[in-house]
């Protein structure tokens, strides 16, 4: 983890949140960051302020969900920053229960994609970019899925 990103996002979440303006009509500041944030987790919140400071209010990210799971998609398909994401699992039982969450997400929700692909795969997403990579699950469990790779 880099540093320079870390400290902002521990100090941000020591701070109030506050959302200019929701990018989708319907959508309330605290619905526009998704249901999971609604429910008060502070790590989501930060995460949305922090990016809202340094993209801006009206940005239209695409976001990589490293290692997804039914949080943070939640999370993602209920902000108003995210153009498109992609949420990347080396679970296929992950996979299905994400597509669930997927499924009842709201017609206007941003748009995207579920892999099923493992990070020891040079190939899984080459050549895609994004502007946001999320890697909340992702970071705890690359011993479980990978736990050799650390010593190469």
């Amino acid at each position: 983890i880099h540093v320079s990103l870390v400290l902002p996002l521990l100090s941000a979440l020591r701070a109030p949140l506050a959302v200019e303006r929701p990018l989708r009509p319907h959508h309330s500041p605290v619905a526009m960051m998704g249901p999971v944030v609604a429910e008060g987790d502070a790590i989501f919140k930060a995460a949305t302020r922090f990016i809202l400071e340094r993209a801006g209010s009206s940005a239209q990210l695409d976001v990589l969900d490293a290692g997804t799971g039914r949080a943070s998609l939640r999370w993602l398909l209920g902000c108003g920053w995210v153009k498109s994401w992609t949420a990347v699992t080396a679970s296929s039982s992950m996979e299905s229960d994400v597509a669930q969450v997927v499924a009842r997400a709201p017609k206007d929700a941003p748009r995207g994609e579920v892999v099923l692909a493992s990070w020891d795969d040079p190939e899984c997403l080459a050549g895609k970019t994004f502007d946001v990579v999320l890697a909340d699950y992702l970071l705890g469990s690359i011993d479980g899925f990978t736990p050799y790779s650390q010593d190469l």
